[in-house]
């Protein structure tokens, strides 16, 4: 309800995911008719992707309007200005359809609220549960440790872009050690002796 005494319109991001819903969802449940956008993203891999069915299922249910917004790939003229307004180091192919979203909600509105950042606060995404399974790993004796670090290892690499054989190498150190450096080979593509090799001091 704070969020949204303003002196403009407020819209909201929809994607159909669970935080954006809960937004829109409690918006209308106070009894602000939001009007809500959603991307439909038209590059490869937008199928396994598209929530719109999502979206306009929970838009009907709280009679919220919704406008969906088509979204061609076309980084080669999008890049640079999305670098400029992020203004920090980002590695998240999500900033494409967010930046077109964000261009379509300013056409008409300069207030909008999301669900961003809800995955964050209540461990929504897989590294969040490898926290949790690192720590108990960690309260293994060392020796068992070390043999699950050396059984790990002995997986073939994956074939076809998979990461799960992968990570698990770098989550599970070769010596048997607690991993709060897990964290960070769980969410990079290179493993640590391969960096060791190019880096220099």
């Amino acid at each position: 309800a704070a969020h949204l005494v303003s002196d403009v319109p407020v819209a909201a991001f929809l994607s159909g995911g669970l935080d954006s819903s809960a937004v829109v969802a409690s918006t209308a449940q106070l009894g602000y008719n939001t009007h809500a956008f959603t991307v439909r993203y038209h590059g490869s891999g937008a199928a396994a992707t598209d929530e719109t069915a999502l979206a306009r299922r929970l838009a009907r249910r709280w009679g919220v309007p919704l406008t969906v917004v088509d979204v061609e790939p076309d980084l080669a003229n999008d890049l640079e200005a999305i670098v400029y307004a992020l203004d920090e180091p980002h590695a998240d192919d999500s900033a494409l359809p967010s930046w077109r979203l964000s261009r379509a909600v300013a056409d008409g509105y300069k207030v909008a609220l999301t669900g961003i950042g809800g995955d964050e606060l209540f461990g929504g995404y897989r590294p969040h549960a490898g926290l949790v399974a690192g720590e108990r790993y960690g309260r293994l004796p060392r020796r068992v440790r070390a043999l699950l670090a050396r059984a790990v290892g002995l997986l073939p690499e994956p074939r076809g872009g998979g990461l799960s054989g992968d990570r698990l190498k770098r989550v599970l150190p070769g010596d048997g050690a607690a991993p709060p450096a897990g964290w960070a080979g769980s969410n990079s593509r290179g493993r640590d002796a391969d960096r060791r090799g190019l880096y220099r001091p």
